[in-house]
């Protein structure tokens, strides 16, 4: 699994690149804005535009990794057999629920593929991207696990 070690890190890479970017930008504004009264107006955008990439590749590492928070009180009390069965069903229910994300942001991305973010020069669609792409990374990241639960 080596390719999932690897898309995880280059993932986590992106995640720290990109908040990266929005420290530089901010703090760079806040100088401008302040010692020269002349800030950049499209810090705002690239900001709430990386964020959204930050929260759906970062969604997608959780899930590979088995970070997200859950409440397995009763998960632990379960027969193994039943854990199984448990772990299969709401896998399947995460899994439409993604897909149902996937296909609704899709269709959102070609309305919103013609305009433009107000103060950057860049189609409003791309901050729609991540989240097929999140949800489909997220999907992988999901049957991979249940895969390798099952060979234990």
């Amino acid at each position: 699994m080596k390719i999932n070690v690897g898309l995880t890190k280059l993932l986590e890479w992106i995640i720290v690149v990109s908040m990266l970017v929005i420290l530089l930008s901010n703090f760079v504004n806040v100088i401008l804005r302040y010692f020269f009264s002349a800030p950049f107006y499209w810090t705002d955008e690239l900001s709430a535009l990386l964020f959204v990439w930050i929260i759906f590749i970062g969604s997608a590492v959780a899930v590979a990794t088995n970070s997200h928070a859950s409440l397995d009180y009763f998960f632990r009390k379960m027969t193994p057999q039943f854990k199984k069965i448990t772990k299969i069903v709401y896998t399947i229910i995460i899994i439409v629920t993604l897909l149902y994300l996937t296909i609704g942001s899709y269709n959102w991305i070609e309305v919103l593929s013609d305009q433009k973010y107000s103060s950057l020069p860049l189609p409003l669609a791309l901050g729609f991207l991540p989240i097929p792409i999140g949800c489909a990374l997220m999907i992988y990241f999901l049957i991979v696990n249940l895969i390798k639960d099952f060979k234990k």
